[in-house]
């Protein structure tokens, strides 16, 4: 299976977001800030491609003017339009600045890479440049339009960079040292780090034990954050009953308030809150909607799946690798967290063999 760090990130962020993307095809509507990103990446590599030449600010300026076309994305709103534009300006006059002519031998901009993980997957990209900072020291240089600079121990678990280390060691054979940077051009600021050979194993496993989870995926939804910025909104099944008349579905989002309301007081009102729990867990299922709306927030229905084990065959499995001792009860939650260490593989087999226990449907309140 061949596949890419922003596949990787979007089945973990939500599966089901992966499916529409990646499986479905199903192109996601284009917005400010990915258009904004790739033009800012687009401009610094126009001015870095013709260094021999050191073009003027001027001329830099006028690439990025001539490139900005929006289309309808910001619609009717010019003022956030031109504020945008001219923060764009800032960002390359700022960059011109502080960092043209490069102090260091560029050795490529935008590379393509190309590396197998195992013999069934790899992982391709595109790497934004590649810095030689002596004979055997290279520097992987990664651009960032986010205003928020992340903590270090982000940097240091970014799998993105793990992903380009392992891609510039199989590129450059002779390369002792990779210097892994991340530089958020919006407040001119660089964070680095560096990966030692154990941790780009173990990066190596974490893509494998995605890839697995990915291949026996149902894809199903996952909340969060990012739901209220994502781009699959209108066939989401999250969103699926927001956008409807409320006059259709009045009685069900009467209720949907109360339980929301009802819930911040669960210990009081435990026996009314059960009895509307039951009718919007039925609406649901009769309705096949993950989440419901009301005027004051949203309910969205979650399940839980208890599985047994056959306690034979776990043994059978896990002795031979010196395992069994840590889940010799099968207790659930440790052969769960067990599994996450295990190859693939191992994963696979194991998944096979258990049977479903249990499946519980409960309810997650969110007030606006």
């Amino acid at each position: 299976m061949r596949t890419s760090y922003s596949a990787l990130d979007t089945f973990k962020m939500c599966p089901k977001k992966y499916k529409f993307k990646y499986i479905d095809y199903i192109k996601e509507p284009p917005a400010v800030e990915l258009f904004f990103g790739s033009l800012i990446h687009n401009v610094l590599r126009f001015l870095h491609s013709n260094e021999d030449r050191s073009p003027a600010l001027n001329e830099i300026v006028d690439y990025y003017s001539k490139n900005w076309q929006p289309e309808d994305l910001f619609q009717e709103n010019k003022e956030e339009e031109k504020y945008k534009f001219q923060e764009g300006i800032n960002i390359i006059t700022n960059y011109y600045k502080n960092h043209f002519p490069s102090p260091n031998k560029i050795l490529q901009l935008e590379n393509k890479f190309y590396l197998p993980i195992s013999k069934e997957h790899a992982i391709s990209g595109v790497i934004d440049r590649i810095d030689k900072i002596s004979d055997n020291v290279i520097e992987i240089i990664d651009y960032k339009t986010n205003k928020r600079v992340p903590p270090q121990k982000f940097i240091d678990d970014n799998l993105q960079l793990s992903i380009y280390n392992l891609a510039a060691n199989n590129l450059w054979k002779d390369v002792s040292k990779v210097k892994l940077t991340l530089h958020f051009v919006k407040p001119d600021f660089k964070v680095s780090t560096e990966r030692t050979a154990g941790q780009l194993q173990e990066v190596k496993k974490e893509i494998l034990n995605t890839l697995s989870q990915l291949q026996t995926s149902k894809f199903e939804t996952r909340p969060g954050i990012y739901c209220d910025f994502c781009g699959y909104k209108n066939i989401c099944p999250l969103f699926k009953d927001k956008d409807r008349p409320l006059e259709s579905k009045e009685k069900i989002t009467k209720l949907t308030d109360e339980f929301i309301e009802l819930k911040s007081n669960e210990k009081e009102i435990k026996v009314r809150l059960e009895e509307i729990r039951e009718k919007i867990l039925r609406y649901l299922k009769k309705q096949s909607l993950e989440r419901i709306y009301g005027t004051s927030g949203n309910i969205t229905r979650k399940t839980k799946r208890i599985y047994d084990y056959n306690h034979q065959k776990i043994k059978e499995i896990l002795e031979p690798l010196d395992k069994f001792d840590e889940v010799w009860k099968i207790d659930s939650p440790k052969l769960k967290k067990l599994l996450k260490k295990l190859p693939p593989e191992i994963q696979n087999e194991i998944e096979k063999i258990r049977s479903l226990k249990n499946e519980l449907n409960y309810l997650i309140a969110r007030k606006n």
